[in-house]
């Protein structure tokens, strides 16, 4: 022994790097002892002579140690830098995209070594992570670029986006430029609010946060176990040895991503905790804490993985029930994160954050808002099990029976205890598993542990504890009460959800900013919280609060949407009646759509009830327009008094030294004080009478958020993983119509005759089998629009009818739908169309009064329209009923459009004789066209029209503009009848209307104001209108 020892220097240990055996064993009778072991039948035999080159080699791994180590402090120095410095956007994008660029080619080589030496099952692996990875870059890259508008055919586009930005990661460098403008545009724009919320903060430490985990954890994992494990025989087989080269590439893999992985944890921690982002600002002694902290605990975790791995590696019966542990670690954090992390919507967000969450602690330092007591309950756990897990490495190792087998020189086996061996063969790693241990339990007690998360004020006011809420507030932690939450919301905004107005009051009393907005998409202000979720106290207290804010009352979203529009869109009758109420509230703001609120009232579904909720705040807006405002209720206003007035004794129980004085000279000195009312000679009695109190206390326990701590997690960051897991997080949607409940149907009503039947479908008259009302139903066959693909015709006619009151258009009462039909149900008018009626009493044209008084009628219900906005397009003799008091009424409206914003209509449609030119020469137009109509109409009610050569009892107009314009001149000199004499001025009256240019027909309103119809009804036209009810 001695002779291989001085003069061949063979060594026949198994491991990584080499080291100075003689210095461990001291001598050839150590050696010999060991050769007196008796040969396991299972054990694992090598025998690797070391040549001179790799003997003079010995200090090999303390220069990869070294190098590691400098490594790791430069990029710390760099890093430390750009965090600290205000304007160091440019070099944080350079060193973000360098890291994700040396590490990506990294991991490439590291495969490519693999490849070399014939490690398939490496190969396989790491090549499906990386893959994977690399088809959430290219489900993100999907989403965030505009691939489809490149100027290149679009196979190209495809192919550049699947490989360039999805396998190969390029998307991470689309995402971190993103970053960087973003993060470029806030240093220049130092008056712009910066919100910390997780989602939305650039980022500090890498552009990878899930991301670099995901991936780094398992190269990092494999490029070590490669290496402990590279001369293991297997069936009798030695695994090929590595060139040097293709050490120092796993080894540069396994360094960048262990640095990955720790400046992705750095990052998530940095985003997911206020209190740690103060001190990682504080100064670069605390940033290198940090990361020394997350460094050696990635490191332990790892190597006691390994080393765990490795001395079971002889024991080949129960090696693979041994390796299943790691899967019961694994399986013990989603089951952690499934029981305590909440409701993800992202389903498998618990099982990709599983992987990160078996190499680290991440709920450590989480003590953002409705996440921090979840992530503390999670460490709980975590941390005693893993540090089980460290001593039950170290009990095993200890162990004498825990011997591995190697052969000597002599071909003789012998068992090398498990210290021994792994000292011998593998120093580097004992070292590095020794000080990882020492530094991450001295750093855990000395500086996680004693790290106090910000108080956690949306929790408690998610909970609706006052008492905790109040403790908080007044705790030395001097907590952020604007605090943003991951959801984007401050504590005042939750309580304005919740209708909590108790939390409100404290919350305001405390100083929280009432005009601080939502952190997402829609940039909401808590009264737009509290109309999204129909809360009329909380909606009551806060126009109490800010009565003289008239720009807070009428502020608008992102959508330019205002509270009124909000509470619009939710159908909340309540809270549009308390919003109503302050004068100072605006009803005729115009939202981004260019929709006042009443155009929000109703949504596109089908379906009405005249009953419901959708035509209560029609009503309400429209009387509202009138200058008619609704009425205080005083049951809201007793209910939020009791609210007040509960708080106040509840505080007197727990402090009797305080007095109300003392209470409302604290509230005097409080910006935004509300003081409680006293209701005297008012007892218990009298307010069970206005409400239930049991129902006013009780709070609701929804989540503060759908986002369970999987999802928060996950999203904490820039990557492509956090990207799809943004993507998958539902947003608030109130900004959609809530679809009203229609209690009808067919069988509510008792068919009795048919009055009519068309193309498309019939009309019926109905009873209602409750009331006894007669209606007229109109039933419209779907297949038949279907195919003509007409549908939205059918839906465009109950969407006007039901954002249409005026007693000069058809009123309807219910709005359903069956399988195959269609049903409005309208008012009754029993008197026929004005083609009857001209029929039965024109000679040929009707009286001028009678003719004056349904052209008067005719024009109101036209005028209303226009004001709203709605283009009839079919304004004919057909289609202007007569109901039971011989009043003209607009009906069918399946051609009408509603014009949300300047843009012109195009549609050639109409009826024959009708149409104004510009409708038949397919030109553009607006409101003339239904004024052209109308001039055709009272021509044919004053002239009688041309009677039908088909059907002798119909009068039609001319077919032609030409023929309508010739036959007013024609009138004009040789008079047909009374009502083409000068005197009258309805022949220039007609003449106008039906004008080829569409200014010289003027509007509705001048229309109404000329002579004829002053003369003719004795005074203006809207006198017609009923004196009971103003339209708008």
């Amino acid at each position: 022994m001695a002779q291989v020892f001085s003069s061949n220097r063979e060594r026949l240990w198994k491991g990584v790097w080499p080291c100075s055996m003689p210095e461990l064993l001291g001598s050839t009778g150590l050696l010999r002892q060991l050769t007196d072991l008796k040969v396991s039948s299972s054990g694992l035999l090598i025998s690797v002579p070391i040549s001179d080159e790799v003997w003079n080699g010995l200090g090999m791994d303390f220069i990869f140690f070294g190098a590691f180590v400098l490594f790791f402090v430069i990029s710390v120095s760099i890093l430390s830098r750009c965090v600290q410095r205000r304007h160091g956007s440019n070099v944080r994008f350079v060193g973000f995209v360098s890291m994700h660029i040396f590490d990506h080619m990294s991991h490439l080589a590291m495969m490519y070594v693999f490849y070399l030496t014939d490690h398939s099952k490496y190969l396989i692996l790491l090549g499906g992570i990386h893959l994977l990875v690399g088809l959430f870059c290219f489900a993100t890259a999907l989403q965030c670029t505009q691939w489809k508008s490149w100027k290149c055919p679009p196979c190209f586009s495809f192919i550049y986006v699947f490989i360039v930005l999805g396998l190969f990661q390029g998307i991470q460098i689309n995402l971190a430029w993103k970053d960087h403008v973003q993060q470029r545009n806030c240093d220049k724009d130092s008056s712009s609010e910066k919100v910390k919320v997780p989602a939305q903060m650039p980022a500090r430490f890498h552009i990878k946060a899930i991301d670099g985990v995901f991936e780094g954890c398992f190269f990092g994992f494999y490029g070590m176990y490669a290496t402990l494990t590279k001369q293991w025989l297997i069936s009798n087989q030695l695994y090929q040895d590595y060139l040097p080269w293709q050490l120092a590439v796993i080894y540069t893999g396994v360094c960048f991503s262990l640095l990955t992985v720790t400046l992705a944890l750095s990052e998530m921690d940095y985003r997911a905790s206020a209190k740690l982002q103060e001190r990682l600002m504080s100064s670069t002694v605390m940033l290198v804490q940090h990361l020394a902290y997350r460094t050696s605990e990635v490191v332990l975790r790892l190597l006691t993985a390994l080393f765990f791995l490795t001395i079971t590696r002889p024991l080949k019966q129960l090696w693979a029930a041994l390796f299943s542990l790691i899967l019961v670690d694994y399986l013990f954090g989603v089951l952690l994160l499934r029981c305590c992390g909440g409701r993800d919507e992202m389903r498998q967000a618990p099982i990709i954050l599983g992987v990160p969450l078996l190499l680290s602690n991440m709920m450590q330092f989480v003590d953002t808002p409705g996440m921090s007591m979840v992530a503390r309950r999670i460490s709980s756990f975590v941390v005693p099990f893993r540090t089980l897990e460290v001593l039950g490495t170290i009990v095993l190792c200890s162990l004498p029976q825990m011997r591995i087998p190697v052969i000597d020189d002599e071909g003789e086996l012998i068992h090398m205890p498990v210290w021994t061996f792994l000292w011998c063969l593998h120093k580097f790693w004992v070292l590095m598993w020794m000080l990882s241990g020492l530094t991450y339990y001295t750093l855990f007690f000395s500086y996680a542990v004693r790290m106090k998360p910000q108080p956690d004020l949306q929790s408690a006011v998610t909970r609706g504890d006052h008492d905790v809420l109040r403790d908080l507030l007044s705790s030395d932690l001097v907590p952020d009460v604007d605090r943003y939450g991951p959801d984007g919301r401050t504590p005042l905004h939750l309580a304005a959800c919740q209708g909590d107005i108790l939390s409100l009051e404290i919350l305001l009393q405390e100083g929280a900013n009432l005009h601080l907005r939502t952190a997402d998409q829609h940039k909401n202000t808590v009264l737009h919280l509290a109309c999204a979720k129909k809360m009329p106290l909380a909606v009551h207290f806060l126009i109490r609060h800010v009565r003289d804010d008239r720009a807070f009352l009428n502020a608008k979203n992102s959508e330019g949407d205002t509270a009124l529009h909000v509470a619009t869109y939710r159908q909340s009758v309540e809270v549009v009646r308390e919003l109503l109420l302050e004068n100072q509230i605006d009803h005729a703001i115009k939202n981004g759509k260019g929709l006042i609120p009443i155009d929000c009232a109703s949504s596109n579904s089908f379906g009405f009830d005249r009953n419901s909720p959708e035509n209560t705040i029609v009503k309400l807006l429209r009387n509202a327009g009138a200058g008619r405002r609704p009425e205080k209720s005083e049951g809201l206003e007793l209910r939020c008094l009791v609210k007040q007035e509960v708080s106040s004794e509840v505080e007197e129980e727990k402090n009797p030294e305080v007095t109300q004085a003392t209470k409302n000279k604290n509230y005097a000195k409080t910006k935004h004080a509300v003081p409680l009312v006293v209701v005297e000679g008012i007892g218990e009695h009298e307010f069970q009478k206005h409400f239930d109190k049991k129902s006013d206390h009780r709070v609701s326990l929804t989540p503060m958020s759908s986002q369970g701590i999987s999802s928060f997690m996950m999203s904490a960051g820039i990557g492509a993983l956090s990207r799809s897991a943004t993507r998958h997080l539902n947003n608030d949607t109130f900004m959609e119509h809530e679809r009203s409940s229609v209690d009808v149907s067919f069988d509510d009503f008792l068919e009795v005759k048919k009055l009519g039947e068309g193309t498309f479908g019939k009309v019926m008259l109905v009873r209602h089998k409750a009331t006894g009302e007669h209606f007229a139903m109109k039933l419209l066959d779907k297949a038949k629009f279907k195919a003509q693909k007409m549908t939205a015709k059918a839906t465009s006619e109950q969407f006007i009818l039901k954002t249409t009151q005026h007693p000069f258009i058809v009123q309807l009462h219910y709005a359903f739908q069956c399988q195959s039909l269609w049903a409005l149900v309208m008012e009754l008018c029993p008197n026929g169309d004005l083609q009857e009626v001209l029929g039965l009493k024109g000679s040929p044209g009707l009286p001028l009064k009678e003719a004056a008084t349904f052209g008067g009628q005719v024009l109101l219900g036209l005028e209303h329209l226009h004001q709203i906005r709605v283009l009839f397009r079919d304004m004919k003799l057909e289609n202007v009923i007569v109901d039971a008091e011989w009043k003209a009424k607009l009906t069918d409206f399946g051609l009408s459009k509603k014009l949300f914003s300047a843009t012109e209509a195009k549609t050639m449609c109409g009826s024959h004789g009708y149409a104004a030119p510009e409708i038949l020469l397919n030109k553009s137009y607006t409101y003339p066209v239904d004024l052209y109509s109308y001039g055709v109409t009272l021509y044919m009610l004053l002239s009688g029209g041309d009677v039908s050569r088909s059907r002798h009892s119909q009068r039609i107009p001319p077919m032609k503009h030409s023929a309508l314009r010739r036959r007013l001149l024609e009138a004009e000199k040789n008079p047909p009848g009374e009502w083409a004499k000068p005197k009258i001025k309805a022949l220039t009256l007609l003449k106008d209307l039906t004008a080829d240019d569409p200014a010289r027909r003027s509007t509705a309103t001048l229309v109404k104001q000329r002579s004829f119809f002053t003369t003719q009804l004795g005074g203006p036209v809207d006198d017609l209108l009923p004196d009971c009810e103003f339209y708008v």
